[in-house]
Order: structure tokens, then sequence, then C-alpha cells
């Protein structure tokens, strides 16, 4: 696994998994390091190696989801990397974080474990709202009258995203 899967933290200090082209490299491994419970915080996914073509859209999501639980709030994807800003979190609580792609030679799904730091965590646990994925942010944006928005929707696992878009940044409906 090695030499599929590198682990390098020199992106200004960013979390960042690099994802090699060798074959039968999978997300089963794949983590980034332990976070505090209301860390904001950006990781990247590194995939330039694997890839051929430009990455035409992307989608986050993490689960257990739900009201106090960790979510994405940003993704940018930008020469074969993903940008991925995750926020909040329960102490103690593993988290699967969910990083999917198109390109022009189809679409790949990574998940990745994000561990939150247990030393403030409550007794008895707190149960997650939620075991499924919860909202979704997609790349690239949508560029309206407000400027750049995220597309806010749901995806259950196993489904696409659905892409929900205000009318009035249509032209004002």
């Amino acid at each position: 696994m090695k030499d599929r899967v590198m682990w390098d933290d020199e992106e200004d200090d960013i979390p960042t998994i690099m994802i090699s082209d060798k074959p039968g490299v999978t997300s089963s491994a794949l983590f980034w390091p332990r976070r505090e419970p209301l860390d904001n915080r950006q990781y990247i996914l590194d995939v330039r190696r694997r890839i051929r073509g430009p990455i035409i859209k992307a989608w986050a999501a993490v689960k257990p989801s739900g009201q106090g639980e960790m979510q994405p709030v940003e993704l940018l994807v930008q020469n074969g990397r993903l940008f991925v800003r995750l926020v909040g979190g329960v102490a103690g609580r593993v988290y699967t974080t969910a990083l999917t792609y198109d390109t022009p030679a189809g679409q790949e799904t990574w998940l990745i474990t994000v561990p939150v730091n247990d030393r403030l965590e409550r007794s008895p646990p707190i149960y997650p709202p939620s075991p499924l994925f919860g909202n979704h942010v997609t790349w690239p944006t949508v560029i309206g009258w407000a400027g750049m928005m995220p597309v806010f929707g749901k995806l259950e696992p196993e489904v696409p995203p659905r892409y929900i878009v205000n009318p009035a940044l249509l032209g004002g409906f």
C-alpha cells in the first residue's frame, strides 16, 4: 500500500492524501488525521497521477449526518486536487467523507475516514441523528447575482446528487 497511496503534509500544513496510478488502489484504508470536535479544517485529495483529463464535476458528503455532526461546507477542484473544508464533529465519533468526481473517463468515489478526538467525549455517547450521508457540497458552484454560491442538496447512498438551484439566481423568476 505504501507505493499506492502517499501522505503529504507539505501543502501549507493541509493534510493531503495522494493517490497513485497503480492498479488495485482502493479507498478501504484512507484516512485523514484525528481532529478536534469543532475544527474548521481543509483537506486535500490529490488524484493528479490517477486521472486522465480534467475533473468535470465533484461533490463531497459526510456520514453520519445531522445537526451538530461534521459537514462539508466548501469544495474546490484545482489541477487534479480536491480541496474540501470540513466543519464540526462530535467528540469520539469516526466520520466517513465521500469524495466523488467525474472525468471524461468516468466517475470515481473515494471514502476517507476522519476520526474526531475522544478527549471530550460525553458519557453515555450521543448517537447521530442519521447514519447516512447528509447534505453535500458540489463543484463547480453556481454563479449568480449574489456572486459564487455552493449548490447544496441531499446525497443518499448509491444515488447521484440532485442539484437545487435558487430560481432568483437564474434571472429573477
